[in-house]
């Protein structure tokens, strides 16, 4: 877009084709913070009052000691 954020990512085989094996996109919708990534397919992703990313569709993120990233969790993954 005009602020230099990738509204989305696609990947291709190594071949003559032009259709993509994946699309992954990704949404700014916060008019405070316009480089702040508000979603990704889809999935809305949720911050804390510091800014940290509390989960995203897939993934909850747990924080220490304000930015320091404690853990990962996904459903079905330990």
């Amino acid at each position: 877009d005009l602020g230099g954020n990738i509204l989305k990512k696609e990947r291709f085989a190594y071949a003559d084709t032009t259709t993509p094996l994946e699309t992954v996109t990704y949404e700014y919708g916060d008019a405070a913070w316009r480089d702040k990534l508000t979603a990704v397919n889809g999935n809305d992703i949720a911050y804390d009052a510091i800014g940290n990313p509390l989960n995203d569709g897939t993934w909850t993120y747990t924080w220490q000691n304000g930015r320091q990233l404690q853990k990962m969790q996904k459903p079905g993954v330990t």
